[in-house]
């Protein structure tokens, strides 16, 4: 976990030189994309492991009932081999547990990132988590790479999840992105 702390301040000291020192730009939240996104091996990485993170806590949850075999549908199997550098990587840093998410799945939570993203920029303290979950909810990319998932036909079906896994990845950027702003916050006294 400490590389999602250390992609998490990046993004935070980013962010805050270009809100210092860069030009004052919105983005809407509508308009960004996973195209407009750059996103290194490292970050891909640190994804990955949130939404391997993320589908676990999926699994846990929906044991038991008609919607496990949906949330199956985010994750690698066992019997797969999967030689891609960002398996090797999260198989390097897993402590026991951690589930990989498909190539699939992987497209779904850029968009959710970008959503997000674009909401943390610029508006630390006036972020509502239920109209951010709402905005990724009705969100036209992230709907359409969670069909792309279950198809439009069990769309409705996997609402439960969706929700379910959307409010735990809101949940755990909002962690990270506070404890990044109280980091740099702890450094900018130390230096005064």
């Amino acid at each position: 976990m400490p590389l999602l702390y250390q992609f998490i301040t990046d993004e935070v000291f980013q962010c805050l030189l270009k809100k210092l020192h860069g030009p004052s730009t919105q983005t809407s939240i509508t308009s960004i994309s996973t195209a407009a996104i750059s996103i290194s091996f490292m970050k891909s990485n640190a994804l990955r492991y949130v939404g391997g993170y993320v589908c676990l806590k999926a699994v846990i949850t929906f044991a038991g009932t008609e919607d496990l075999d949906r949330v199956k549908k985010l994750i690698l199997l066992t019997e797969e081999n999967d030689t891609r550098t960002s398996s090797q990587w999260i198989d390097s840093v897993n402590r026991g547990g951690l589930l990989q998410i498909t190539e699939d799945a992987f497209p779904f939570f850029m968009e959710m990132e970008a959503v997000i993203k674009a909401a943390f920029i610029g508006q630390h303290q006036q972020i509502n988590k239920e109209i951010l979950m709402s905005n990724i909810l009705d969100h036209a990319n992230v709907k359409s790479k969670w069909e792309r998932i279950f198809g439009s036909v069990d769309f409705d079906a996997s609402l439960s999840i969706l929700k379910f896994i959307i409010h735990l990845y809101i949940t755990i950027r909002w962690f990270a992105h506070a404890s990044g702003i109280v980091e740099l916050q702890e450094q900018c006294t130390k230096k005064l």
